[in-house]
């Protein structure tokens, strides 16, 4: 019944905008034009109900059902309906998509990084997209900088490479957790190196 009272209300509320555009448009070829396009806004509105009921199924519910089968975060696409032409293209444009989306992920985690994301993979014989590796390349985007006083002190420089490398095995957590990925297929590397 909840469907009715929401009907009822789209209806009441279509017919009070219709009365108001009626009412304030000229005369003439502007207010035949508006007549028709509310028109086409009422049909699908009237007939609603009808294809619900027809249908029996919650489109709500399909809709969320699609999404889901759409979510990048799973790696089981199912490919078997396609042939290998069809595979490759799907293959770069999933590979592609999850380059863009480790960036982005890492660009808002690491602002003052310069980040590049490469990511191989390939399709099994069950017909699943595998990531064989990502290899990701950071540099630090202030490429300038400003030169300082040489001084000759091993344990800054041992500090230095200590939080460089506890950075790196925090970005292969994160993209290791994100993407449910196996940490030992996860490089990171200099831009300068790639």
């Amino acid at each position: 019944m909840d469907w009715l009272k929401t009907w009822v209300t789209t209806i009441i509320t279509l017919s009070i905008f219709t009365a108001v555009a009626n009412s304030m448009l000229p005369n003439g070829t502007i207010k035949k034009y508006a007549k028709y396009a509310i028109s086409i806004l009422i049909i699908p509105t009237l007939l609603a109900p009808i294809l619900l009921l027809i249908d029996g199924n919650n489109v709500a519910a399909k809709i969320e059902n699609y999404s889901s089968k759409l979510n990048l975060n799973t790696q089981d696409i199912d490919l078997t309906k396609f042939n290998s032409a069809e595979e490759s293209t799907i293959l770069k444009v999933f590979l592609k998509n999850l380059n863009n989306q480790c960036e982005e992920l890492l660009e808002n985690r690491y602002p003052t990084k310069e980040i590049k994301v490469e990511t191989f993979g390939n399709i099994t014989k069950e017909k699943k997209i595998s990531i064989e590796s990502i290899i990701i390349y950071i540099e630090d985007k202030n490429l300038v900088k400003e030169i300082k006083e040489v001084s000759v002190d091993i344990d800054k420089e041992s500090s230095k490479k200590e939080s460089d490398i506890q950075e790196k095995e925090n970005i292969i957590t994160l993209i290791s957790q994100e993407l449910k990925v196996s940490p030992l297929k996860i490089t990171i590397r200099s831009m300068k190196e790639g």
